[in-house]
């Protein structure tokens, strides 16, 4: 295998394209001299070249060579007596586990999984993605915003323009007229930040200091794209949180947060499935027998990119030979991954804009094993062709020209089990993030065990119970277009998703349309009656609380006010403070009047009689949903305080409605619907506490 990489690599005398980089041929350890990969009970080649000699464009390829690689694999695991791996002197069969599949994206793996589930495989896809947040340009936009709102603070403002993003040299950052400049712009920045937003600001501080052309950036495009992704996420928040301070609290936050181990998942690997990799999360680890599939790909629009930062000629051709450097060196990773066979994929590579012709130049050389084989040069295909062939000559490379058939796997898989690690003890947050269900959690009374049923009719009180389909309900409700014919395709990608059977799918789209056509009010009022411009899904908001949150005094002001809270137990949790967030299923205008909507898709009963005034005031006491109502009530309170002109809760406060979905059906009675309006008083206090 070794021997195999040094000859593909001698090709050119400095294949990694730097000088300061030389190739040095590997030798190969001792402890892997015996071992040995039969197919078809006979010695193969460590590398395998499978080869197209008929120009293709970028996309082609891929999907001719991801069926080499499936149909390959498919034919190694199809026959278990004859294709064999020799390891420490004992013989066994090929296992699914002994193969690693190296890509570059998770659009590559899925790809792949998807062929291989055609054929009856199964795999694992593993990947290492970066948080955008902690990346060393979030931090630099943190002490640069911090700075701005602190411009008295001589620590921070130095902080900032010691930042890469602003410095050019530092021999002049302490000078006096450099620092006032800067100071002036900063005090700018600042009444444009008040004016547009935070991402003008960011935008405007890139081109005054000029950015793209300091040593950090120009050469590194993904660092200004890093930048510019950045200021929208903040924007995007801005949009929620309009105090600057508790903005900037919050992006502090983000960055110097633990990455949450509750969300990371382990998998318990069975023989029986073939594992997937991208080449970075690679490094270091070594496989039996690896597959590169897309080992031609290239980035086509790194020039396209480049021209929007600058049009000197130079850094273009810089930052083009960096980058090839940097994906010779990724190939090299790549292919010293397997320790007994590698198999890659090339093909002809054309411009996709240009017709095919006979003497049409490659752009092959522009992948980093397309520059080895036509050795930097953009060949014809007569040439590709000579070099292919000189390559099959070779003792330790095996050239495939022609196309494999796939073999189906007979034998069936196993799911992949699941558990996640949950941390005993987590440290304090800059900001406490709370919700609803969180403020509840302790305050939940247990749900009564229904016996199972037997399903006579189809209908929205039998439909699956559980949170996975209440999920997809509300998926489906945020997806459709309310005054327009209920699209199919949603619900059936939906029901795919959470995997609903497929039988339920024309008692769900009429489900889903009684819903929409289901009268709210005495007027007959729907959600098809409104239009776009009426309606927001899914209203994320942001509530901050400036003083610690004392259950006690909640207690007393809810329970004063609101009749539900009355009958309700008393809430218990520490005293809080920081963030209370959440999401509103729908707020809608009326007559000039603003609604919160939220879908309930409780099971009360297997008859619409379970659905009456009664059983629904006991579930909103059960679940606590009187607090829910609360919050949300304060949530749009705040907004329309801000957006509206003249606001007054009289006049522009609607109330809120809890739709009890599997209530709702042909029949149009009113038992589905519960609607409140809470008291000013109350909301009025609950803000100012908050």
């Amino acid at each position: 295998m070794n021997n195999a990489i040094n000859t593909l690599f001698k090709r050119k005398k400095n294949p990694f394209c730097l000088k300061k980089i030389n190739f040095t041929p590997t030798m190969s350890s001792n402890c892997h001299t015996n071992n040995k990969i039969l197919i078809q009970s006979q010695e193969i080649k460590p590398l395998y070249i499978f080869t197209n000699t008929k120009k293709q464009k970028l996309h082609e390829y891929k999907k001719w060579s991801a069926e080499q690689c499936v149909n390959s694999i498919s034919r190694w695991l199809y026959d278990n007596k004859n294709n064999l791996i020799i390891m420490k002197n004992i013989l066994r069969p090929i296992k699914a586990n002994d193969i690693t599949i190296l890509v570059n994206n998770k659009y590559e793996a899925e790809i792949i999984k998807k062929k291989l589930r055609k054929l009856n495989i199964q795999s694992i896809f593993y990947s290492k993605k970066k948080n955008i947040y902690k990346t060393e340009e979030a931090k630099e936009i943190l002490y640069i915003f911090r700075a701005i709102l602190n411009l008295e603070n001589k620590k921070k403002f130095h902080a900032a323009i010691a930042t890469n993003i602003i410095t050019k040299n530092f021999e002049k950052l302490y000078n006096f007229n450099q620092t006032e400049k800067i100071l002036k712009k900063f005090n700018k920045y600042k009444i444009l930040w008040q004016k547009i937003g935070i991402f003008a600001v960011l935008w405007n501080i890139i081109k005054d200091f000029n950015t793209y052309n300091k040593k950090k950036y120009s050469s590194d495009i993904n660092k200004i794209n890093n930048l510019l992704y950045i200021g929208q996420l903040i924007e995007k928040k801005s949009k929620y949180i309009f105090d600057k301070y508790e903005l900037i609290a919050w992006f502090k936050n983000k960055i110097f947060e633990k990455n949450n181990i509750k969300n990371k998942k382990k998998y318990i690997i069975n023989d029986n499935y073939i594992n997937i990799s991208t080449i970075h999360m690679s490094k270091g680890s070594e496989y039996l027998i690896t597959w590169i599939p897309f080992a031609m790909n290239y980035n086509k629009t790194w020039t396209k990119n480049n021209k929007l930062i600058t049009n000197n000629k130079n850094i273009e051709k810089k930052t083009k030979k960096k980058q090839i450097a940097e994906n010779l060196r990724l190939l090299y990773v790549a292919l010293t991954r397997s320790i007994l066979h590698c198999s890659i994929s090339i093909a002809p590579i054309i411009q996709s804009k240009h017709k095919y012709k006979k003497n049409r130049i490659l752009e092959s050389h522009k992948s980093a094993l397309g520059y080895l084989i036509q050795k930097k040069k953009d060949d014809t295909i007569a040439e590709f062709k000579k070099n292919i062939k000189k390559l099959s000559n070779d003792p330790y490379i095996h050239v495939h020209k022609n196309k494999i058939e796939p073999k189906k796997i007979l034998q069936t898989y196993y799911k992949i089990k699941k558990y996640s690690y949950i941390k005993e003890k987590k440290k304090k947050n800059y900001i406490n993030v709370l919700s609803y269900s969180k403020l509840c959690v302790k305050n939940k009374v247990i749900k009564k065990k229904y016996k199972n049923e037997i399903i006579i009719k189809k209908n929205n009180h039998t439909f699956p119970k559980g949170k996975n389909s209440g999920l997809m309900l509300h998926k489906i409700l945020k997806k459709i277009t309310f005054n327009k014919k209920i699209d199919t395709i949603i619900i059936k990608k939906e029901m795919k998703k959470y995997n609903i059977d497929k039988h339920w799918f024309k008692n769900l789209k009429k489900w889903i349309k009684y819903i929409v056509n289901y009268p709210l009010n005495e007027e007959n009022f729907s959600l098809t009656q409104l239009k776009k411009n009426d309606y927001i899904k899914e209203m994320e908001f942001y509530i901050p609380i400036k003083n610690k949150l004392k259950c006690e005094i909640i207690n007393k002001i809810i329970q004063k006010f609101d009749k539900f809270s009355k009958k309700s137990e008393t809430m218990n949790f520490k005293k809080t403070k920081g963030l209370l967030i959440g999401y509103i299923d729908l707020i809608f205008k009326f007559k000039n009047k603003y609604y919160i909507l939220d879908y309930k898709s409780n099971w009360l009963g297997s008859e619409d009689c379970h659905y009456k005034k009664k059983n629904i005031y006991k579930k909103i006491i059960q679940y606590r949903y009187d607090i829910q109502y609360q919050i949300y009530s304060i949530a749009l309170h705040r907004y329309l305080k801000n957006k509206i002109q003249k606001y007054s809760f009289e006049k522009h406060f609607g109330g809120i409605y809890f739709l009890f979905i599997r209530a709702v059906n042909k029949k149009k009675k009113k038992n589905a619907i519960f609607y409140t309006l809470p008291k000013k008083k109350l909301i009025q206090k609950l803000n100012n506490l908050f």
